[in-house]
Formats: C-alpha cells, sequence, structure tokens
C-alpha cells in the first residue's frame, strides 16, 4: 500500500467503490436466482412429461448464464475493492474520477436491473406458451447483463491501476517520451507532493490537473519551474531518501519529465500536468485538444 493515503477523496471513493460493488452484487443474486432456480424447474421439472430437447437446453442455458453472471460480478467487484483499497497514495483528481465514473456506472446499472428484471420476471413467473417463449429472450438479457457488468470492474481496475501523470504543452515538442509513462508519479501522487513542500518546491499537483478535454481551462506554466521540482524529487529519489518500493519506475518518470521539460524549455514552450486514465489515443482527440503531449 502507498504511504500516504489522499484525504478525504480517497475515503470517499472507497466508500463509493464499496456501495457500488454492493449494488451491483445484489442486483446480479436478483437477475440470476431466477434463472439459476426458476427456469429449469419451469422447463423441465413442470413439463416433464412431454419433456423436449428445447426445453432441457433453454432451462440449462439459462441456469449456466446465471451461475456464471454471480461468479464473475462477486470476483471482479471484490478486485474493484481490493485495487481501490490497495492504491491509496493517489491524488484527490484522481478520486474525484473514480467517483464520477461510478455514479455514472450505478445510473446504467438501475436502468439495465429494472429492464432485466422486468423481462426475467415475466418469462420466469409467466403463465402459458408466451412466457414460456419469452425465456430464451430473458437469457439473452441476462447475456448483456453479464457484458455490462463485467465491463464496469475491468473499467474500474484499469482507471485505478493504470492513471498515469503526462506533461501537456501548448506547442509540440517533439523527441520526448513520456505519453505512455507515468504510471508511478500518480501512484505516489500526494506522497510525492508531501515529498516536494518538505523540500521547499512546488509540488506536482500545483502544475495540473486542469483538462480541456473535461471543459476546462488549462493553465500554463513554464518549464523552469516545473524542473525545480522535477529535479529536485529525482534528487531524493536516486538518494534513495524515500522507502518506496518501486523507486526505480520512480526516478525513470521523472527523468522523462525532467527531458521533456528541459526541450520545452529551449523552445519557449508552456506546460501543465495533465491526469489520464484513458491507454490508447486518436488523431480526434489532438484535433480538438489546445495543447500535445508530444
Amino acid at each position: 500500500m502507498a504511504s500516504a493515503p489522499a484525504q478525504p477523496e480517497y475515503d470517499l471513493a472507497l466508500r463509493a467503490t464499496i456501495i457500488w460493488a454492493g449494488l451491483s452484487a445484489f442486483a446480479a443474486m436478483l437477475f440470476a436466482l431466477p434463472l439459476i432456480l426458476g427456469a429449469p424447474y419451469v422447463l423441465i421439472v413442470e413439463h416433464r412429461d412431454a419433456l423436449s430437447f428445447r426445453n432441457v437446453a433453454l432451462g440449462t442455458f439459462a441456469a449456466v448464464l446465471g451461475l456464471i453472471l454471480l461468479y464473475m460480478v462477486f470476483c471482479n467487484t471484490a478486485e474493484s475493492v481490493v485495487a481501490v483499497w490497495r492504491w491509496d497514495g493517489y491524488l484527490d483528481r484522481h478520486w474525484q474520477i473514480i467517483r464520477r465514473t461510478l455514479r455514472t456506472h450505478l445510473g446504467i446499472l438501475l436502468v439495465f436491473s429494472a429492464a432485466g428484471l422486468s423481462l426475467t420476471a415475466f418469462a420466469v413467473l409467466g403463465d402459458g406458451q408466451q412466457a414460456n417463449g419469452l425465456i430464451l429472450f430473458a437469457a439473452l438479457a441476462d447475456a448483456l447483463f453479464i457484458l455490462f457488468q463485467l465491463s464496469q470492474p475491468c473499467g474500474i481496475n484499469y482507471m485505478v491501476q493504470h492513471a498515469h501523470v503526462v506533461p501537456y504543452f501548448d506547442k509540440k515538442v517533439g523527441e520526448i517520451d513520456t505519453f505512455c509513462h507515468g504510471q508511478s508519479l500518480a501512484r505516489h501522487g500526494t506522497a510525492l507532493d508531501e515529498a516536494a513542500r518538505s523540500l521547499g518546491v512546488t509540488p506536482l499537483s500545483a502544475f495540473g490537473w486542469n483538462d480541456d478535454m473535461d471543459h476546462e481551462k488549462v493553465e500554463w506554466h513554464e518549464p523552469s519551474e516545473g524542473l525545480k521540482t522535477v529535479n529536485a524529487l529525482l534528487l531524493v529519489v536516486q538518494r534513495g531518501e524515500l522507502a518506496w518500493v518501486d523507486q526505480e519506475a520512480i526516478a525513470a518518470d521523472l527523468k522523462r519529465v525532467a527531458h521533456a521539460l528541459t526541450r520545452a524549455e529551449e523552445r519557449a514552450i508552456q506546460f501543465s500536468l495533465l491526469l489520464r486514465h484513458e491507454g490508447g489515443t486518436s488523431g480526434l482527440e489532438w484535433e480538438a485538444r489546445q495543447g500535445t503531449c508530444f
């Protein structure tokens, strides 16, 4: 676990993750149990006198989907909670983004749950051939629900573990290698800020995190000011004065940022810092952005 938790946003994000995980698991149980228990009973037991391959196949298919849903949701939501609990050294900005994502996921979860549960309940508990015919549609709805449920924790895990800090420039710098790195700077953001303050230099967070893609005004800074902070932190890390397991990764990320800021200073290019959670990018993003990370 990181050495310095980000308060109070970290506590709020952890609480929101636990609530989201609990509601997701509860929704999965409501959605899956009728398929696990009800579908085989209705399709197989109640029709045992005129048992058909179709009924057996549909009942088995529904039950298996329900079991997969429960297993996957329980495993992945637990992994998400552990990921948030374990990496508590991120800055407040990171946890604010996590909470915003969780709110969106919860809203979609409620819509999916209401639609899926209604269809499943009518198919399993209804009377007549029409209700039996809806079993397949209920199973398909369950499959879509599984995909959505799996995408949620995978997205949360990815955001928590792959957040990275990258320099953002008002003009192209060229010949820099920072865009796919910076994970350690994000992971230890709180501790790095505390170290910077103890050294009497500006914290890294003071150079970010406004993002024009979120309709925020980017505040540009002189590279020389950023270099003072990065070089001071790099010196401390290289001396081993901060007892972190991944000191080599932190030093490597700081060196990349220092190189980029040095080139920017030579070209009179201003910079800011971005906290990104996306692993990839596209040309459309950079057409919409004011600046560049390259």
